[in-house]
């Protein structure tokens, strides 16, 4: 939080220090405006932990990954909910004219979806045997 404050001060400072003729800048930092870090807590390891085992089980891998950008799942994490983002079906060029999914990825990762709502609603005595 502190980093993000003195972060904040050094954007407004930048932005208050520009002046160009006929040019507004104008700086927003309510608190929608800047999305959480979707941070990898122990309880989001532990949530991958089963994800991947649900997709070994399942016959193919999956890996976490850190990859920037920004994710409504953040917003759950923020609030201390472990959370996964990119369970959705294989694909690229993300945002892009181009963006496809791979169709042979759309079955596994609705099983492994399925797995994982199985996994987290099941009483947790159940959970640790996933």
């Amino acid at each position: 939080a502190a980093d993000m404050a003195a972060l904040l001060d050094a954007c407004r400072a930048t932005v208050d220090g520009h002046h160009v003729a006929d040019i507004r800048f104008r700086f927003t930092d309510d608190e929608y405006s800047v999305m959480p870090a979707l941070e990898r807590t122990p309880a989001v390891a532990q949530l991958e932990a089963t994800a991947q085992a649900i997709a070994a089980a399942l016959g193919f891998g999956v890996n976490g990954a850190a990859t920037g950008g920004a994710s409504d799942a953040s917003w759950v994490a923020a609030e201390g909910t472990p959370v996964l983002d990119g369970l959705g079906p294989v694909g690229g060029l993300d945002h892009s004219p181009d963006e496809y999914i791979e169709l042979a990825s759309i079955v596994p990762r609705t099983a492994l979806l399925a797995g994982l709502l199985l996994a987290v609603s099941a009483p947790q005595s159940s959970q640790s045997n996933t």
